[in-house]
Protein backbone atom coordinates (compact mmCIF):
# COMPACT_ATOMS: atom_id res chain seq x y z
CA UNK A 1 0.00 0.00 0.00
CA UNK A 2 1.19 3.64 -1.14
CA UNK A 3 1.86 6.44 1.37
CA UNK A 4 -1.18 8.15 -0.24
CA UNK A 5 -3.33 5.14 0.12
CA UNK A 6 -2.65 4.67 3.71
CA UNK A 7 -3.10 8.20 4.67
CA UNK A 8 -6.46 8.25 3.03
CA UNK A 9 -7.33 4.71 4.31
CA UNK A 10 -6.51 5.67 7.81
CA UNK A 11 -8.23 8.93 7.58
CA UNK A 12 -11.60 7.22 6.58
CA UNK A 13 -11.12 4.78 9.83
CA UNK A 14 -10.34 7.84 11.88
CA UNK A 15 -13.36 9.99 10.63
CA UNK A 16 -15.67 7.40 10.10
CA UNK A 17 -16.93 7.03 13.81
CA UNK A 18 -18.05 10.59 13.31
CA UNK A 19 -20.03 9.75 10.64
CA UNK A 20 -21.90 6.80 11.69
CA UNK A 21 -22.62 8.32 14.91
CA UNK A 22 -24.32 11.62 12.83
CA UNK A 23 -26.20 9.08 11.29
CA UNK A 24 -27.56 7.54 14.23
CA UNK A 25 -27.91 10.81 16.51
CA UNK A 26 -29.74 12.52 13.68
CA UNK A 27 -32.34 9.70 13.40
CA UNK A 28 -34.90 9.77 16.66
CA UNK A 29 -35.27 5.48 16.29
CA UNK A 30 -31.74 5.10 16.82
CA UNK A 31 -30.41 6.63 19.89
CA UNK A 32 -33.35 7.53 22.30
CA UNK A 33 -30.92 8.46 25.72
CA UNK A 34 -27.53 9.90 26.35
CA UNK A 35 -26.87 6.52 28.04
CA UNK A 36 -27.37 4.90 24.58
CA UNK A 37 -25.83 7.40 22.61
CA UNK A 38 -22.15 7.11 25.02
CA UNK A 39 -22.26 3.54 24.40
CA UNK A 40 -22.81 3.73 20.48
CA UNK A 41 -20.47 6.23 20.66
CA UNK A 42 -17.54 4.11 22.93
CA UNK A 43 -18.12 1.58 20.67
CA UNK A 44 -17.49 3.23 17.30
CA UNK A 45 -14.42 4.63 18.90
CA UNK A 46 -13.10 1.47 19.92
CA UNK A 47 -13.43 0.13 16.59
CA UNK A 48 -12.07 2.70 14.75
CA UNK A 49 -8.73 2.51 17.14
CA UNK A 50 -8.82 -1.32 16.75
CA UNK A 51 -9.59 -0.75 12.65
CA UNK A 52 -6.19 1.73 12.58
CA UNK A 53 -3.75 -0.10 14.19
CA UNK A 54 -4.72 -3.76 12.01
CA UNK A 55 -4.44 -1.71 9.04
CA UNK A 56 -0.83 -0.65 10.25
CA UNK A 57 0.45 -4.15 11.53
CA UNK A 58 -0.06 -5.37 7.84
CA UNK A 59 1.56 -2.35 6.37
CA UNK A 60 3.94 -1.22 8.75
CA UNK A 61 2.42 2.42 8.50
CA UNK A 62 4.52 4.42 10.19
CA UNK A 63 2.46 7.78 10.35
CA UNK A 64 -0.43 5.30 12.19
CA UNK A 65 1.48 6.37 15.60
CA UNK A 66 -0.24 9.79 15.54
CA UNK A 67 -3.60 8.93 13.80
CA UNK A 68 -4.28 6.29 16.61
CA UNK A 69 -4.73 9.49 18.59
CA UNK A 70 -7.89 10.62 17.13
CA UNK A 71 -10.83 8.20 18.63
CA UNK A 72 -8.67 9.08 22.28
CA UNK A 73 -9.46 12.76 20.87
CA UNK A 74 -12.67 11.79 20.28
CA UNK A 75 -13.23 10.20 23.74
CA UNK A 76 -12.16 13.79 25.35
CA UNK A 77 -14.18 16.11 23.84
CA UNK A 78 -17.43 13.68 24.27
CA UNK A 79 -16.52 13.39 28.24
CA UNK A 80 -15.96 9.37 27.58
CA UNK A 81 -14.14 8.83 30.53
CA UNK A 82 -13.70 4.91 31.19
CA UNK A 83 -13.26 5.03 26.92
CA UNK A 84 -11.13 7.15 27.15
CA UNK A 85 -8.70 4.87 29.65
CA UNK A 86 -9.98 1.90 27.37
CA UNK A 87 -8.59 3.65 24.27
CA UNK A 88 -5.68 5.14 25.90
CA UNK A 89 -4.17 1.53 27.44
CA UNK A 90 -4.45 0.21 24.02
CA UNK A 91 -2.13 2.87 22.33
CA UNK A 92 0.49 2.09 24.85
CA UNK A 93 0.45 -0.79 24.42
CA UNK A 94 0.31 -0.10 20.85
CA UNK A 95 2.90 1.54 20.87
CA UNK A 96 5.71 -0.04 23.44
CA UNK A 97 4.90 -3.65 21.27
CA UNK A 98 5.20 -2.38 17.96
CA UNK A 99 7.48 0.80 18.09
CA UNK A 100 9.46 -0.10 20.33
CA UNK A 101 8.59 3.29 22.34
CA UNK A 102 9.91 3.69 26.23
CA UNK A 103 6.82 2.01 28.12
CA UNK A 104 7.27 4.39 31.25
CA UNK A 105 7.56 7.83 28.86
CA UNK A 106 4.54 6.29 26.80
CA UNK A 107 2.37 5.67 30.50
CA UNK A 108 3.28 9.37 31.89
CA UNK A 109 2.45 11.18 28.10
CA UNK A 110 -0.73 9.70 28.52
CA UNK A 111 -1.28 9.84 32.31
CA UNK A 112 -0.85 13.85 31.91
CA UNK A 113 -3.41 13.71 29.07
CA UNK A 114 -5.74 12.43 31.23
CA UNK A 115 -4.83 15.02 33.96
CA UNK A 116 -5.05 17.86 31.60
CA UNK A 117 -8.42 16.64 30.33
CA UNK A 118 -10.03 16.21 34.29
CA UNK A 119 -9.10 20.22 34.87
CA UNK A 120 -9.63 21.20 31.41
CA UNK A 121 -13.15 19.53 32.49
CA UNK A 122 -13.67 20.88 36.19
CA UNK A 123 -13.16 24.06 35.15
CA UNK A 124 -15.01 24.37 31.87
CA UNK A 125 -12.18 25.79 29.69
CA UNK A 126 -12.62 25.56 25.89
CA UNK A 127 -11.55 22.15 24.16
CA UNK A 128 -9.67 23.71 21.70
CA UNK A 129 -7.27 24.54 24.84
CA UNK A 130 -7.47 20.73 25.31
CA UNK A 131 -6.47 20.05 21.33
CA UNK A 132 -3.79 22.51 21.92
CA UNK A 133 -2.47 21.10 24.77
CA UNK A 134 -2.35 17.54 23.60
CA UNK A 135 -0.53 18.49 20.33
CA UNK A 136 2.29 19.98 22.20
CA UNK A 137 2.87 17.44 24.40
CA UNK A 138 2.57 14.61 21.58
CA UNK A 139 5.35 17.09 19.96
CA UNK A 140 7.72 17.22 22.53
CA UNK A 141 7.27 13.17 23.68
CA UNK A 142 7.28 11.88 20.11
CA UNK A 143 11.05 13.93 19.57
CA UNK A 144 12.51 12.22 22.98
CA UNK A 145 11.09 8.61 21.50
CA UNK A 146 12.62 9.77 17.60
CA UNK A 147 15.87 11.13 18.79
CA UNK A 148 16.86 9.22 21.81
CA UNK A 149 15.25 6.48 22.72
CA UNK A 150 14.70 4.87 19.53
CA UNK A 151 17.29 6.58 17.53
CA UNK A 152 16.33 5.35 13.52
CA UNK A 153 19.18 5.89 11.30
CA UNK A 154 17.33 8.90 9.61
CA UNK A 155 18.87 12.19 9.46
CA UNK A 156 18.27 14.85 11.78
CA UNK A 157 16.64 16.85 9.35
CA UNK A 158 14.72 13.93 7.95
CA UNK A 159 13.64 12.95 11.44
CA UNK A 160 12.79 16.86 12.21
CA UNK A 161 10.63 17.15 9.04
CA UNK A 162 8.79 13.60 9.76
CA UNK A 163 7.73 15.20 12.74
CA UNK A 164 6.58 17.87 11.74
CA UNK A 165 4.51 16.86 9.32
CA UNK A 166 2.81 14.55 11.70
CA UNK A 167 2.00 17.11 14.16
CA UNK A 168 0.77 19.59 11.46
CA UNK A 169 -1.33 16.90 10.00
CA UNK A 170 -2.46 16.28 13.34
CA UNK A 171 -3.55 19.74 14.46
CA UNK A 172 -5.55 20.63 11.27
CA UNK A 173 -7.40 17.10 11.54
CA UNK A 174 -7.95 17.50 15.66
CA UNK A 175 -9.29 21.02 14.83
CA UNK A 176 -11.85 19.39 12.28
CA UNK A 177 -12.83 16.62 14.48
CA UNK A 178 -13.81 19.31 17.12
CA UNK A 179 -14.80 21.63 14.30
CA UNK A 180 -17.26 18.95 12.80
CA UNK A 181 -18.42 17.60 16.35
CA UNK A 182 -19.29 21.65 17.30
CA UNK A 183 -21.45 21.60 14.32
CA UNK A 184 -23.08 18.07 14.69
CA UNK A 185 -23.88 19.39 18.28
CA UNK A 186 -25.44 23.07 16.07
CA UNK A 187 -27.48 20.90 13.58
CA UNK A 188 -28.61 18.53 16.33
CA UNK A 189 -30.19 20.88 18.57
CA UNK A 190 -31.93 22.86 15.70
CA UNK A 191 -32.87 19.22 14.49
CA UNK A 192 -34.71 19.05 18.07
CA UNK A 193 -35.60 22.33 18.19
CA UNK A 194 -37.51 21.77 14.55
CA UNK A 195 -39.39 18.56 15.87
CA UNK A 196 -40.82 20.80 19.03
CA UNK A 197 -42.10 23.27 16.69
CA UNK A 198 -43.20 20.71 14.76
CA UNK A 199 -45.28 18.81 17.41
CA UNK A 200 -46.68 22.51 18.62
CA UNK A 201 -48.10 23.00 15.12
CA UNK A 202 -49.77 19.40 15.40
CA UNK A 203 -51.28 20.67 18.62
CA UNK A 204 -52.24 23.56 17.25
CA UNK A 205 -54.21 22.68 14.38
CA UNK A 206 -55.67 19.80 16.31
CA UNK A 207 -57.16 22.09 18.71
CA UNK A 208 -58.14 24.53 15.91
CA UNK A 209 -60.23 21.51 14.58
CA UNK A 210 -61.61 20.82 17.25
CA UNK A 211 -62.66 23.91 18.43
CA UNK A 212 -63.65 24.20 15.11
CA UNK A 213 -65.94 21.43 15.07
CA UNK A 214 -67.43 21.61 18.11
CA UNK A 215 -68.91 24.67 17.50
CA UNK A 216 -71.60 23.37 14.60
CA UNK A 217 -73.35 20.76 16.60
CA UNK A 218 -73.32 23.63 19.96
CA UNK A 219 -74.67 26.28 17.57
CA UNK A 220 -77.34 23.72 16.39
CA UNK A 221 -78.03 23.01 20.15
CA UNK A 222 -78.04 26.50 20.96
CA UNK A 223 -80.75 26.93 18.08
CA UNK A 224 -82.98 24.37 19.58
CA UNK A 225 -82.92 25.58 22.80
CA UNK A 226 -83.98 29.23 21.91
CA UNK A 227 -87.03 27.69 19.93
CA UNK A 228 -87.60 25.57 23.07
CA UNK A 229 -91.31 26.27 25.56
CA UNK A 230 -90.96 24.38 28.87
CA UNK A 231 -94.83 23.98 28.24
CA UNK A 232 -95.22 22.99 24.55
CA UNK A 233 -94.91 19.14 24.86
CA UNK A 234 -94.92 18.72 20.86
CA UNK A 235 -91.67 21.07 20.78
CA UNK A 236 -90.00 19.25 23.61
CA UNK A 237 -90.78 15.89 22.14
CA UNK A 238 -89.34 17.13 18.76
CA UNK A 239 -86.35 18.87 19.32
CA UNK A 240 -84.88 16.98 22.81
CA UNK A 241 -83.80 13.83 20.45
CA UNK A 242 -81.97 16.31 17.80
CA UNK A 243 -80.22 18.25 20.36
CA UNK A 244 -79.03 15.33 22.23
CA UNK A 245 -77.75 13.56 18.95
CA UNK A 246 -75.63 16.82 18.74
CA UNK A 247 -74.34 16.57 21.82
CA UNK A 248 -73.56 12.62 21.26
CA UNK A 249 -71.38 14.23 17.86
CA UNK A 250 -70.13 16.66 19.91
CA UNK A 251 -67.95 14.25 22.45
CA UNK A 252 -67.37 12.10 19.35
CA UNK A 253 -65.51 14.86 18.28
CA UNK A 254 -63.93 15.48 20.99
CA UNK A 255 -62.64 11.59 21.62
CA UNK A 256 -61.07 11.31 18.42
CA UNK A 257 -59.17 14.43 18.95
CA UNK A 258 -58.08 13.68 22.77
CA UNK A 259 -54.99 12.14 21.22
CA UNK A 260 -54.58 14.89 18.59
CA UNK A 261 -54.26 12.16 16.46
CA UNK A 262 -55.33 12.14 12.21
CA UNK A 263 -59.08 12.23 12.15
CA UNK A 264 -60.35 8.42 11.98
CA UNK A 265 -63.32 6.79 10.60
CA UNK A 266 -65.55 3.89 11.75
CA UNK A 267 -67.59 2.78 8.68
CA UNK A 268 -70.31 0.74 8.38
CA UNK A 269 -73.74 0.31 6.28
CA UNK A 270 -74.98 4.23 5.87
CA UNK A 271 -78.41 4.83 4.16
CA UNK A 272 -77.81 7.76 1.99
CA UNK A 273 -81.68 8.65 2.18
CA UNK A 274 -81.57 8.80 6.12
CA UNK A 275 -78.23 10.87 6.27
CA UNK A 276 -79.37 13.42 3.93
CA UNK A 277 -82.79 13.94 6.14
CA UNK A 278 -81.34 13.78 9.38
CA UNK A 279 -78.99 16.00 8.33
CA UNK A 280 -81.44 18.58 7.00
CA UNK A 281 -83.27 18.33 10.11
CA UNK A 282 -80.60 19.90 12.27
CA UNK A 283 -79.71 22.31 9.87
CA UNK A 284 -83.66 23.51 9.61
CA UNK A 285 -83.15 26.20 12.43
CA UNK A 286 -80.11 27.74 10.70
CA UNK A 287 -81.49 27.50 7.18
CA UNK A 288 -84.96 29.28 9.06
CA UNK A 289 -83.19 31.78 11.22
CA UNK A 290 -81.05 32.85 7.81
CA UNK A 291 -83.87 33.07 5.27
CA UNK A 292 -82.44 30.39 3.34
CA UNK A 293 -84.38 28.61 0.83
CA UNK A 294 -83.65 25.16 0.39
CA UNK A 295 -84.53 23.23 -3.04
CA UNK A 296 -84.33 19.15 -3.79
CA UNK A 297 -83.42 17.16 -6.41
CA UNK A 298 -82.80 13.74 -4.74
CA UNK A 299 -82.71 10.19 -5.66
CA UNK A 300 -85.76 7.79 -4.57
CA UNK A 301 -84.22 4.35 -4.83
CA UNK A 302 -82.55 3.26 -1.80
CA UNK A 303 -78.90 4.08 -2.01
CA UNK A 304 -76.23 2.74 0.30
CA UNK A 305 -72.59 3.70 0.95
CA UNK A 306 -70.29 2.27 3.15
CA UNK A 307 -68.81 5.14 5.78
CA UNK A 308 -68.80 6.71 8.98
CA UNK A 309 -72.45 8.64 9.65
CA UNK A 310 -71.41 10.92 12.10
CA UNK A 311 -68.21 11.87 10.17
CA UNK A 312 -70.26 12.62 6.57
CA UNK A 313 -73.22 14.79 8.62
CA UNK A 314 -70.21 16.94 9.69
CA UNK A 315 -69.17 17.27 5.99
CA UNK A 316 -72.56 18.28 4.85
CA UNK A 317 -72.89 20.25 7.97
CA UNK A 318 -69.80 22.12 7.06
CA UNK A 319 -70.68 22.67 3.77
CA UNK A 320 -74.45 23.71 4.58
CA UNK A 321 -73.24 26.28 6.81
CA UNK A 322 -70.14 27.73 4.94
CA UNK A 323 -73.23 28.17 2.19
CA UNK A 324 -75.52 30.13 4.61
CA UNK A 325 -72.72 32.30 5.94
CA UNK A 326 -71.71 33.10 2.41
CA UNK A 327 -75.43 34.29 1.92
CA UNK A 328 -77.24 37.13 0.17
CA UNK A 329 -80.73 38.27 -0.80
CA UNK A 330 -82.92 35.56 -1.91
CA UNK A 331 -80.62 32.55 -0.64
CA UNK A 332 -81.39 29.94 -2.41
CA UNK A 333 -79.22 26.43 -1.74
CA UNK A 334 -80.19 23.04 -3.75
CA UNK A 335 -79.37 19.99 -2.86
CA UNK A 336 -78.89 17.41 -5.73
CA UNK A 337 -78.01 13.69 -5.83
CA UNK A 338 -77.28 11.52 -8.32
CA UNK A 339 -75.51 8.29 -9.70
CA UNK A 340 -72.69 7.95 -11.97
CA UNK A 341 -69.89 5.58 -12.68
CA UNK A 342 -70.99 3.08 -9.57
CA UNK A 343 -70.40 6.68 -7.15
CA UNK A 344 -72.99 8.37 -5.41
CA UNK A 345 -72.50 12.62 -6.38
CA UNK A 346 -73.79 14.96 -4.22
CA UNK A 347 -73.81 18.23 -5.07
CA UNK A 348 -74.69 21.43 -2.85
CA UNK A 349 -75.33 24.66 -5.00
CA UNK A 350 -75.68 27.92 -3.38
CA UNK A 351 -76.24 31.45 -4.84
CA UNK A 352 -73.96 33.33 -2.39
CA UNK A 353 -71.47 35.63 -2.48
CA UNK A 354 -68.93 33.36 -4.64
CA UNK A 355 -64.95 33.24 -4.54
CA UNK A 356 -62.52 34.87 -6.81
CA UNK A 357 -59.75 32.28 -8.36
CA UNK A 358 -57.33 33.25 -6.07
CA UNK A 359 -59.23 32.41 -3.04
CA UNK A 360 -60.56 29.31 -4.90
CA UNK A 361 -57.21 28.26 -5.59
CA UNK A 362 -56.49 28.53 -1.53
CA UNK A 363 -60.04 26.90 -0.54
CA UNK A 364 -58.37 23.94 0.35
CA UNK A 365 -55.28 25.20 2.46
CA UNK A 366 -55.47 24.53 6.00
CA UNK A 367 -55.82 28.04 8.38
CA UNK A 368 -57.09 29.95 4.92
CA UNK A 369 -60.02 31.52 5.60
CA UNK A 370 -61.55 34.92 4.40
CA UNK A 371 -64.14 35.04 7.72
CA UNK A 372 -63.24 37.51 10.46
CA UNK A 373 -63.27 34.75 12.78
CA UNK A 374 -63.07 31.43 10.70
CA UNK A 375 -60.08 29.09 11.67
CA UNK A 376 -59.37 27.74 8.12
CA UNK A 377 -60.42 24.14 8.37
CA UNK A 378 -63.55 23.52 7.80
CA UNK A 379 -62.61 22.37 4.20
CA UNK A 380 -59.51 20.89 5.01
CA UNK A 381 -61.35 18.78 7.46
CA UNK A 382 -64.12 17.50 4.98
CA UNK A 383 -61.83 16.88 2.70
CA UNK A 384 -59.75 14.88 5.16
CA UNK A 385 -62.88 12.89 5.76
CA UNK A 386 -64.21 12.59 1.98
CA UNK A 387 -61.07 11.31 1.06
CA UNK A 388 -60.61 8.39 4.35
CA UNK A 389 -63.70 7.13 2.70
CA UNK A 390 -61.96 6.67 -0.69
CA UNK A 391 -64.02 9.47 -2.07
CA UNK A 392 -63.15 12.98 -3.78
CA UNK A 393 -64.64 16.87 -2.83
CA UNK A 394 -64.52 19.81 -5.35
CA UNK A 395 -65.37 23.20 -5.22
CA UNK A 396 -66.35 25.20 -7.93
CA UNK A 397 -67.11 29.33 -7.51
CA UNK A 398 -67.67 32.31 -9.42
CA UNK A 399 -67.37 35.43 -7.99
CA UNK A 400 -71.17 37.27 -7.29
CA UNK A 401 -72.80 33.99 -8.55
CA UNK A 402 -72.59 31.42 -6.17
CA UNK A 403 -70.57 28.26 -5.40
CA UNK A 404 -70.69 24.29 -6.02
CA UNK A 405 -69.62 22.04 -3.94
CA UNK A 406 -69.57 18.12 -5.74
CA UNK A 407 -68.84 14.94 -3.46
CA UNK A 408 -68.17 11.87 -4.87
CA UNK A 409 -68.37 8.48 -2.47
CA UNK A 410 -68.31 4.78 -3.90
CA UNK A 411 -71.75 3.16 -3.77
CA UNK A 412 -72.14 -0.20 -1.33
CA UNK A 413 -72.86 -3.20 -3.29
CA UNK A 414 -75.32 -4.68 -0.87
CA UNK A 415 -75.33 -8.34 -2.90
CA UNK A 416 -71.61 -8.54 -1.86
CA UNK A 417 -72.77 -9.54 1.60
Amino acid sequence: MSFIEGIIVNLLYTIFPIIIYLILKSSSKSIKDEQTDNIVLSLLLISSLYLILRLNHFYDLKYCIILCNFPLLISYLKNLKTTSIILSLGIIYYYHQSCNFSLPLVTIEYLIYYFIYIVINRKEIKYSYLINTFILIKAFILSIQEFYIIRNYHSFINSFLYILILIVGFYIISHLVFYLFDHIKQILNLNSTLKELEKEKVLRSSLFKLTHEIKNPIAVCKGYLDMLNSKDQKKLDKYLPIIKSEINRTLVIMDDFLDYSKIKVNKDIVDVEYLIEDTLKSLKYLLKKNNVSLKKDLIEDEIYIEGDYDRLKQVLINIFKNAIEAKKDDMIICLNTRIKNKKLIIEIIDNGIGMDKETLSKVYETFYTTKKNGTGLGVAISKEIIELHKGSIKYDSWLGIGTKVTIKLPLYNLSLK
